[in-house]
């Protein structure tokens, strides 16, 4: 997707249009904590739904997928679902999903289930092992989880987000205002990259707006529970460390 129409999406979102997908086939439920669900919705597409009963961690989900969308990273593309009524009335695993609006990620298909570092050798992946390196040093990763296609090319993805911020899943306007140290996340050093690499993401990175971040911290809906002041010190912190980032690297 093109980063006019990734800006436009999060005009709309901020501006309340959030343009949902609908659930219309349930196809299972993960045995996470998050107790997500993948389903067929109404555009035809498959997604990985969450409820709001996963509160604050929807939104650091939720944000650290635009940014990822915003860099070109390979991550999941991110957006809003609804469960209707009638679906849940009749999908007893249902029962304990959080009602209103879900946070949606299209799903990737044919994929491994989560695991750590892998084909970091492909040169192929090697771009997008840089790019995920910057995204988890930008907002803070509490919980690196990969997983990789089936079969060549084995692409990496990185799709889940609900640890990340500092304060991970109880972050608030205090912790995010702490900022936090600004290093490159040691978790990829395994994947050889040399501080060349991370020239050409640089500038993807500078060209995230100020703008952008209120638009992406202004994007999750108030019934997942984040405030006015929650919203500013998201943007704060995007800020912030996407400046200090700008500054240590090549």
């Amino acid at each position: 997707m093109a980063t006019d129409q990734i800006r436009q999406i999060l005009r709309d979102c901020g501006a309340g249009n959030r343009r949902p997908v609908t659930a219309v086939t349930f196809r299972q439920k993960f045995p996470s904590a998050s107790r997500p669900i993948l389903v067929r919705c109404d555009d035809d597409g498959d997604y990985v739904l969450k409820g709001s009963h996963n509160g604050r961690s929807l939104v650091a989900d939720h944000v650290v997928g635009r940014l990822g969308q915003l860099l070109g990273a390979p991550v999941g593309q991110v957006g809003f679902g609804v469960i209707p009524a009638e679906l849940k009335a009749i999908e007893p695993q249902l029962s304990d999903v959080g009602t209103g609006l879900c946070h949606a990620t299209r799903w990737v298909p044919n994929c491994s289930d989560k695991q750590g570092l892998d084909h970091v050798d492909k040169l192929y992946n090697r771009e997008r092992f840089v790019l995920l390196r910057l995204l988890y040093s930008w907002t803070i990763a509490n919980d690196h989880q990969l997983i990789y296609a089936k079969s060549e090319p084995f692409l990496v993805y990185s799709v889940d987000h609900g640890h990340f911020l500092n304060g991970s899943t109880g972050w608030t306007p205090a912790s995010l205002r702490e900022i936090g140290p600004v290093t490159l996340d040691p978790y990829f050093s395994g994947c050889g990259l040399p501080d060349s690499a991370f020239a050409g993401v640089k500038t993807q990175l500078a060209q995230v707006t100020n703008d952008d971040l209120r638009m992406i911290a202004a994007g999750p809906p108030d019934e997942w529970g984040v405030t006015h002041d929650d919203r500013i010190a998201i943007t704060e912190y995007l800020v912030a460390r996407r400046d200090r980032l700008l500054t240590l690297l090549p």
